[in-house]
């Protein structure tokens, strides 16, 4: 399995790039947003999905381990292969695709060329299902493994942004969890007031 390369882009021809990678040459495809944004004889470091198939092998390359993550649940929706995933990447970054999907926007999908209404609803009832199971998981791993400041004000009200934003902002120096749950709350009593904290 292949799942990222690094190299010098010596050769676009539409979608297409040819990667130079230590010896070897790769092919690899390219979302039209991704491909718009490369030139030749730069280093590039795409993640990359692997179909093999009967027509052959065919490199899928993108510019976040994200979108690769998305383009391979696009793939478990029937009706769905790795062209028309790649196609419905084409003009959308993997954000806008899964926000589509969160939102339940079939007419985002049935504008891209050759994907039909029942494909598309396809997209949006599968799919959707997995994303809120991740995030599920995502929310319920984040407050296993924080600290009982987060948890403390969880308890009191505050969503996870704010308490994210008390966790990378929090000096060193407290000796007690009463200490950092005082200083958390005058932090976010400025930042909503509009002030300053040092």
């Amino acid at each position: 399995m292949i799942s990222g390369i690094i190299g010098k882009i010596t050769n676009l021809d539409g979608q297409r790039a040819d990667i130079l990678s230590g010896a070897l040459i790769f092919s690899v495809f390219l979302p039209k947003l991704v491909a718009q944004e490369v030139k030749v004889g730069e280093e590039r470091t795409f993640y990359t999905y692997l179909s093999l198939t009967d027509k052959g092998v065919e490199l899928f390359g993108f510019a976040l381990p994200e979108d690769v993550a998305t383009f391979r649940l696009l793939l478990t929706v029937s009706g769905v292969g790795p062209k028309m995933a790649l196609r419905i990447f084409d003009n959308q970054k993997g954000e806008e695709i899964q926000a589509a999907i969160d939102r339940a926007d079939v007419d985002f999908f049935t504008q891209i060329k050759g994907l039909g209404k029942k494909t598309a609803q396809r997209i949006v009832v599968d799919l959707k299902a997995v994303f809120e199971r991740k995030k599920e998981e995502e929310e319920k791993t984040f407050w296993e493994k924080e600290s009982l400041l987060a948890n403390a004000l969880r308890q009191l009200g505050f969503d996870r942004k704010e308490i994210e934003e008390v966790l990378t902002s929090l000096p060193a120096g407290f000796e007690t969890d009463e200490e950092k749950v005082a200083w958390a709350l005058n932090f976010l009593l400025k930042s909503k007031n509009g002030e300053r904290t040092e």
